[in-house]
């Protein structure tokens, strides 16, 4: 008898094992498509929040660039070392030099873009500070990019698309970091975005 009730248990384990292993996957099946629905009710909720549909958006989006690079900034303040010049900075703070020192006109022909160098000598002209205040006219730039990266991406595809390319603009690590450098990288990243989308609304 207790080899029988042995075989019989052996028997229905099998079974249920059977059972289990043809409907796995389709428990799977189920639970992935639960599990996608949830995330795209999850996105949909996201996309219609008031921030991507309020008045205050694109101030939002100032603001939330702002605040990543005044924490930056913070941090940088802790290693003066950063904030020395050097290589192509160092060359354009003594570019800047030379031009108020020798005038606006100069003696050789340009090597490289010079608007940069005579907006830093411009600085350097109304305040001792002028490095401090190219930095900080910089990151008013950068702060100001997501804005203009939204309105591209708003009328190349749609809001929701601009808004999430205005937010990945303002948390941009590499953007952040050449603004706090004396490059002309913020501002060519600034100005060619903005010749972009005012090209399109004129033309």
């Amino acid at each position: 008898d207790r080899k029988n009730v042995g075989e019989i248990r052996s028997y229905l384990e099998k079974k249920m094992t059977n059972r289990k292993e043809r409907t796995t996957p389709f428990i799977r099946s189920l639970q992935m498509k639960a599990f996608f629905t949830q995330q795209k009710e999850r996105a949909a909720k996201i996309l219609h929040h008031q921030f991507f549909w309020g008045n205050c958006t694109y101030f939002n989006l100032f603001l939330l660039a702002l605040l990543v690079r005044l924490v930056y900034i913070f941090f940088l303040k802790r290693e003066p070392m950063l904030s020395v010049p050097l290589l192509d900075a160092e060359n354009y703070v003594n570019w800047a030099g030379r031009i108020l020192k020798e005038g606006p006109v100069g003696e050789r022909i340009f090597f490289a873009e010079p608007l940069y160098a005579y907006l830093l000598a411009f600085f350097l002209l109304i305040s001792s500070h002028g490095q401090a205040i190219m930095i900080a006219f910089q990151n008013i730039l950068g702060s100001l990019l997501p804005i203009v990266v939204a309105q591209l991406g708003e009328r190349l595809f749609n809001r929701p698309i601009g808004i999430l390319a205005g937010i990945t603009t303002a948390i941009y690590g590499p953007f952040i970091f050449y603004e706090n450098l004396l490059l002309k990288t913020s501002l060519e990243s600034f100005f060619l975005t903005l010749f972009i989308l005012v090209s399109l609304r004129v033309f």
